[in-house]
């Protein structure tokens, strides 16, 4: 995937407390069903503020990983099998 962090502008724009925004998506996470222009929210409920730290609950997470992401306003748990 191809991550960004979010500004506070873009967050109030966007109306979401995500800090990440796909812009890019290919292999297990295009197959799972993230898109791009997905906002991740949390892991496994745990709230992302950074890709770093995204990162670090995905690498935790193991095998499996439920990502919370904000879709054209819906949120939604996509599940991601490594």
């Amino acid at each position: 995937m191809t991550l960004r962090e979010l500004s506070r502008e873009e967050q109030k724009m966007q109306k979401t407390e995500a800090s990440i925004a796909v812009e890019a998506v290919s292999g297990i996470a295009a197959k799972s069903g993230i898109q791009a222009g997905d906002l991740i929210v949390a892991i496994n409920s745990k709230r992302v503020s950074s890709i770093k730290q995204m990162r670090e609950f995905l690498e935790r997470a193991g095998k499996r990983a439920a990502v919370l992401v904000q879709r054209n306003g819906n949120m939604m748990f996509i599940p991601l099998r490594f």
